[in-house]
């Protein structure tokens, strides 16, 4: 008869596929459960007030034009609608689908009975279908898998959020398919079920199981299949009687929640009810649902008058009692037994061919004692809130005596046993044939040995020939020889015969006094021993290993025991390695969620093991995360030692001093330090590389991760510490930042130098794994802040460390209480006279966050710049007609007259630009800062990145007339501009940071520029001393260098023509005020013109076209 699971059987393998979108249907729940969008929870009271009218219920559906109106009038609304659909359209279709895929599964199995109540497949029906071992399997899966689907959805994903979740597809979404979406939204509306408030209706969940109908007669077959059969064939396994209830807990678990379908057993049928309590929980009453999550049978069927009257007769105080009143301290006596068997040395291959059964029955019961204990003396995943259920979990506690620390060694102890007896199983197994082989030609040599002893040949033996026994072990020897492969039943009995043989003649023959031929014979009988033995081992028992080592119950409840685990790591770090066996363990649950999905050859097999092993992967990560943490709160210690305790021993050193600078006690501290650092770091590493699902785990990786993340948490500290200022009192001075700056930069050498000093005792590279997570800080905090508003805005909260850093500096350097001096390179305060921001300030800047943290610096300036020239386009696009000049040269009347109506549209130009221009200069401290790190650190870098970039700038200016240009490598650019720019190879004020400006290229431009400076120049005085542009009045926003740059940045973003026409339209103001009586404003403007040939390199030739050579000498003489 062709087998039911075969491929080429058509009612098979739709059922398995159907099971098989199940288990990743779940997959997907467990998956998604961890990406809720938290707004549409509604959670508080501000987020309520704020989304009420655009996160909506149910209740949308009735009133859903008015509601669309009243969010199309409102400006605010519809922005914030807008914000919502933009960030959660993705995973609100995430979640949309898979509500949808829920749906679709019950209604494809819906179809699929009815195929076979029509006998729609060949030869197969319902009856056939149920009568197949593996066929009743598949159906009674089918039907658990819809329930357990729907009970996680209502757990993980709350009924309100996902009729938001719905309404909200249902408004985004309206181009995508929604055909179901009416079904969908009847199916998962809220049921009334709270978690976190821990609320539930009264016969819940059966309104919910009812919702979409499935056939009566169904239902009733797999409720009785799972009520009369052992459908998994699990008493094979669990012989006594005791053990039926353990080996029917996963049929237990599908019972539990199949009766929902079919609420009336649970109300009114006191019999069958309590035929399912006898057999399935008699003692047990919390039931892993689906891959570890919980619940409380006693709590659920509390409503329920059959099935809670006859739970009432097994699950009680009582029946606790009696349970441990047989069992006093057996946790310990099993702990007992599996370190004898673990001691070194024990489970030899001898020792378990000879005892395999005892060892699987002890691996057994310790299995049941764990299982049982871990279930009961923990609270369900699904609330509680029955008062029985508490008593009866206080009352396993008190008479168990539960210790958490006990029940873990065990569970860590049967693991290892586990793992040791697997590995030599598969040993055995492996080598069996050549076992096989090996033991057969002992026996022949031993028999043939013996033959020839009664031969009479060997006259040494002094033993007397005896033809007989020489033909008769001759004989035998031969039908040793004659044993072959593959090993038979034949064989096996072969065996036997032969030995009972060998036991007669040892007997009759009396042929025990000489020892040569006792020593043969024993050989042989030996020999043949192990070919029995090694005929008896059969993959049976790693079979039964794998179903009593099944540990999903616990795939939740072990987290529980995470902060044990971690304190027995703490206590010793050797536990570590142990604690492999029992991830492995763990592992091996993936194999159930697993099991249809890889009969199926479904595309799902992928997805759901990597998220099982994810899963399972930060939880090892969890818990031995203590391992890194342990190591940094000892590094911590180190770093006190080193930084502020012992004293730098310098190069040359008298004797005399010698014993000052020992400082023995304190580097015999640090000495201890290392070596605790050392022992914990060597228990992970020590684990093993370890394949965990379908992901393979290196200890030395997730060291480093775990360092990793630690040093995350610490750094990140540190510089929210030093970085952001603490309170609202705390005022900013030049003084305060640098006091900050200098402690962060001696609190990150002090975390550098100790990484690098015990990078070798804890196998890691410590300064590769420093800069890595000093990098990723610094550029995560910076990318934070980019994204955020779309852009880096000057006056609004930072998004981390890096956003109020950079405001600082600006709030230092701002226009109206610091004065910009370009020949010393720093930012005078206004009032005192005394430099806040210069040359050191970046050069503490750089002790403290590094060549990443000067170039974060750098980059978001360059956006702050951006938007400021943004602004700028704004204001002229709003004001182009107030500021705009006629006249193609300087006309007194006419600027006046601009200057009267615009003065507004002026002022808010000059504000914007001095600011540019302030940017622009610290842009270009950092760059000059970064260049002199580089050509100190790595000089031959910064030579090499100067020379290729010159050597490619000529090569295009030489090749810029000729019609066949040579092609550069974009890659080629991009990689050489960013290490110009992290060299400091790079020149910000001739960046063009607008590419689409219309405000920018109108032709104008460079008058208007020019009207601004000219306006600003009454404001300004020129400083004898120094020749730069200074502000007449403290306070005022304006200063002459900062104005300037970013008046040449606003042109940069332009046409050439503009900056041209800036310089004659100058230049002409210059010649006016030459004719004029009053010379008030002229040499501030020739000076203005110096500055900008000098700082910009524009050349003088040109200038001294338009305008007499004489102003210049004028100038700087004065």
């Amino acid at each position: 008869m062709k087998l039911f699971m075969s491929e080429d059987n058509l009612c098979s393998q739709n059922l398995l596929k159907l099971i098989s979108h199940g288990n990743a249907i779940i997959a997907e729940i467990l998956r998604l459960k961890d990406h809720n969008p938290k707004v549409y929870l509604l959670e508080s009271r501000e987020i309520q007030q704020k989304y009420q009218d655009v996160i909506l219920d149910f209740s949308y559906f009735r009133i859903s034009d008015a509601h669309e109106a009243k969010i199309n009038v409102n400006s605010k609304l519809q922005d914030l609608d807008d914000d919502l659909k933009e960030n959660y359209l993705e995973i609100i279709t995430r979640f949309y689908f898979l509500f949808e895929n829920i749906y679709q599964y019950i209604i494809d199995l819906n179809v699929f009975i009815d195929q076979l109540q029509d006998e729609a497949f060949i030869q197969q029906n319902m009856e056939t279908v149920i009568k197949d071992i593996e066929g009743k399997q598949l159906l009674c899966e089918s039907l658990y898998l819809y329930g357990a689907m729907l009970l996680l959805c209502d757990l993980f994903i709350p009924g309100p959020m996902r009729e938001r979740l719905l309404v909200a597809f249902y408004r985004y979404s309206t181009s995508q398919s929604q055909s179901n979406i009416d079904d969908v939204c009847k199916l998962l509306r809220d049921t009334g079920y709270d978690q976190q408030n821990a609320k539930r209706p009264a016969e819940y969940p059966v309104e919910y199981f009812s919702r979409v109908n499935i056939r009566h007669d169904f239902i009733e077959k797999v409720l009785g299949k799972l009520r009369s059969d052992d459908i998994y064939n699990q008493l094979a396994v669990y012989t006594l009687s005791e053990h039926q209830a353990p080996a029917l807990a996963s049929q237990a678990s599908m019972l539990f929640i199949c009766l929902f379908f079919a609420p009336h057993y649970l109300h009114t049928d006191t019999s069958k009810m309590r035929e399912i309590v006898d057999k399935f929980f008699p003692s047990n009453w919390v039931l892993p649902v689906y891959m570890g999550v919980t619940i409380n049978i006693v709590d659920y069927w509390d409503n329920f008058k059959a099935a809670r009257s006859a739970l009432a007769v097994t699950c009680n105080t009582r029946t606790i009692k009696e349970i441990f009143s047989k069992r006093t301290s057996y946790v310990s006596m099993v702990i007992n037994k599996t370190h004898h068997l673990l001691k070194e040395g024990t489970l030899n291959d001898d020792f378990v061919l000879d005892n395999i059964n005892k060892i699987l029955n002890l691996l057994l019961n310790s299995n049941l004692i764990i299982r049982w204990l871990l279930l009961h003396s923990s609270d369900a995943i699904f609330f509680e809130n029955n008062k029985k259920s508490k008593q009866l979990k206080e009352t396993v506690t008190k008479e168990s005596g539960y210790e958490p620390l006990k029940l873990l060694e065990l569970l860590i102890s049967t693991a290892e046993l586990e793992l040791k007896v697997r590995e030599s199983l598969n040993k055995l197994l492996e080598n069996k044939n050549e076992a096989w082989n090996s033991n057969k030609t002992q026996a022949v040599e031993a028999l043939s040995s013996l033959s020839e002893l009664f031969s009479g040949v060997k006259s040494l033996t002094k033993i007397p020939q005896n033809d007989q026994l020489k033909l008769w072990f001759e004989n035998i020897s031969k039908q040793v020889a004659s044993l072959g492969e593959p090993i038979t039943t034949k064989s096996i009995k072969k065996v036997t015969q032969l030995l009972q043989a060998l036991d007669e003649v040892e007997e009759f023959h009396g042929i025990k006094s000489t020892s040569t031929i006792v020593q043969f014979l024993t050989d042989s009988k030996d020999a043949l021993k192990n070919l029995l033995r090694t005929a008896s081992l059969k993959e049976d028992y790693l079979v039964t290993l794998e179903t009593v080592a099944d540990v999903s119950y616990a795939w939740c409840t072990i987290d529980l025991y995470t902060k044990f685990m971690q304190d027995s790591i703490k206590a010793n770090p050797t536990v570590t390695s142990r604690l492999r066996a029992l991830f492995l363990k763990l592992a091996s649950a993936m194999e159930i969620p697993l099991l249809r999905i890889n009969q199926s050859h479904s595309e799902d097999l992928v997805s759901v093991s990597q998220y099982y092993s994810n899963e399972l992967i930060k939880y090892i990560q969890k818990v031995l995360q203590v391992i890194p943490e342990m190591v940094f709160s000892i590094v911590k210690k180190i770093i006190d030692l080193q930084t502020w305790t012992i004293k730098e021993v310098p190069t040359k050193l008298d004797k005399e001093k010698l014993r000052e600078f020992a400082q023995l006690e304190h580097r015999m501290e640090v000495a201890k330090l290392t070596h605790t650092a050392s022992t914990f770091t060597t228990g992970i590493l020590d684990m093993r590389s370890t394949l965990v699902g379908v992901i393979r785990v290196d200890p030395a990786e997730l060291l480093e991760e775990g360092l990793l993340k630690e040093l995350d948490r610490h750094i990140s500290s540190k510089f929210e510490e030093f970085l952001e200022p603490q309170g609202k009192k705390l005022q900013l001075t030049a003084i305060n930042l640098l006091t900050r700056l200098q402690k962060l930069a001696e609190s990150m050498d002090g975390y550098k130098r100790s990484l690098e000093y015990i990078q070798d005792y804890i196998n890691i590279h410590g300064l590769r794994i420093w800069q890595k997570q000093v990098s990723a800080i610094i550029n995560e905090n910076v990318s934070k802040e980019i994204s955020l508003r779309k852009g880096v805005a000057l006056y609004s909260p930072s998004a981390g460390f890096m956003g109020s850093l950079a405001r600082q500096i600006v709030q230092l350097t701002d226009a109206r209480v610091s004065i910009y001096v370009s020949v010393c390179a720093a930012w005078f305060d206004g009032k005192t006279q005394t430099e806040t921001v210069n040359t050191k300030t970046f050069a503490k800047l750089n002790e403290a966050i590094g060549v990443v943290g000067l170039h974060g610096l750098d980059t978001l300036y360059g956006f702050m710049i951006k938007n400021q020239l943004q602004n700028v386009q704004g204001i002229i696009k709003s004001n182009h007609e107030k500021i705009t000049v006629l006249s193609s040269s300087y006309d007194a009347k006419e600027m006046e007259q601009i200057m009267n109506k615009g003065t507004k549209a002026i002022q808010q130009l000059s504000d914007v630009i001095v600011l540019i221009g302030t940017l622009q200069i610290l842009r270009k401290q950092i760059l000059y800062q970064l260049n002199t790190s580089c050509k100190f650190d790595s000089a031959h870098l910064e030579s090499s990145l100067r020379t290729l970039n010159e050597s490619l700038l000529n090569e295009l200016k030489a090749t810029a007339s000729l019609a066949s240009k040579p092609k550069l490598s974009t890659k080629l650019l991009q990689h050489l501009e960013e290490h110009l720019v992290r060299s400091g190879i790079s020149e910000p004020f001739d960046k063009i940071y607008v590419r689409t400006g219309k405000e920018f290229l109108i032709p104008d431009l460079g008058k208007i520029t020019a009207l601004l400076l000219i306006a600003n120049l009454p404001k300004l005085q020129l400083c004898q001393t120094t020749g730069d542009l200074i502000m007449r009045k403290s306070g005022e926003n304006i200063d002459g260098y900062p104005l300037l740059v970013g008046i040449y940045t606003v042109l940069r973003q332009s046409k050439t023509s503009n900056l041209n026409l800036f310089i004659d339209f100058l230049c002409s103001y210059a010649r006016s005020k030459r004719t004029e009586s009053s010379n008030e404003g002229q040499p501030n403007v020739v000076r203005v013109l110096e500055l900008f040939c000098e700082t910009f390199n524009y050349p003088f030739e040109k200038m001294e076209n338009k305008l007499p050579l004489m102003l210049f000498t004028r100038t700087s003489t004065k």
